[in-house]
């Protein structure tokens, strides 16, 4: 019944994917939190929904929701490497506008045996991901290596000229700003928790 709802709610104009509200239980707290993330993109550009994509993702609920076939057959699918499911959704971006049903339609459960709770290290992910794989050794965290393949993504997307290099620009400066920028509140946070710590003390 909710598949088919969402279904029906989906407009025709939107040729290429569309996907539900979602909302995600984190468990492992005293409380359990409840974690919502909206990917819904109409952009006409698909550097500007890229951009979107690439700031707004987090729990990636969307993959979960409606998507039409005939544009996961233009994408690599879940490729064997960690955090396939981030590419997954920067090529859909690229190739329609993302739609959410105002409605939670999903709920996702994050609970200790799912994959990156369970693998803690990554090497231990990476095998998760690709047990084919004899060694692991990279000198790239899984993170700072997505931005190399996003580029390939834009390499084969069915994209115009001028616009497929708007993309290539849009996922190094977005992508990589996210990832510094993270990077750096960690140190930050480091930093002070020292101080904090002697002042409650």
């Amino acid at each position: 019944m909710e598949r088919r709802r969402c279904a029906n709610g989906t407009p025709r104009a939107i040729n290429e994917c569309a996907i539900t509200d979602a909302k995600t239980t984190i468990e492992g707290k005293a409380i359990p939190t409840y974690h919502p993330e909206s990917l819904e993109t109409k952009a006409a550009r698909p550097h500007d929904r890229l951009a979107y994509v690439l700031r707004s993702m987090s729990m990636v609920c969307a993959q979960f929701g409606l998507i039409r076939p005939e544009a996961l057959r233009k994408t690599r699918l879940f490729d064997r490497m960690i955090a396939a499911d981030w590419i997954l959704m920067a090529e859909l971006a690229m190739l329609g506008e993302f739609w959410e049903v105002p409605e939670t339609l999903f709920q996702r459960r994050v609970h200790p045996g799912v994959s990156t709770k369970a693998n803690r290290g990554v090497k231990e992910l990476l095998q998760w991901w690709d047990p084919s794989k004899k060694k692991y050794g990279s000198l790239v965290s899984p993170m700072m290596r997505l931005g190399w393949e996003y580029l390939r993504s834009i390499r084969q997307m069915p994209l115009e000229q001028p616009e497929r290099l708007y993309c290539y620009a849009t996922a190094l400066s977005v992508w990589y700003f996210r990832q510094f920028s993270n990077i750096g509140g960690r140190y930050k946070k480091r930093l002070f928790k020292p101080a904090e710590a002697s002042v409650a003390g």
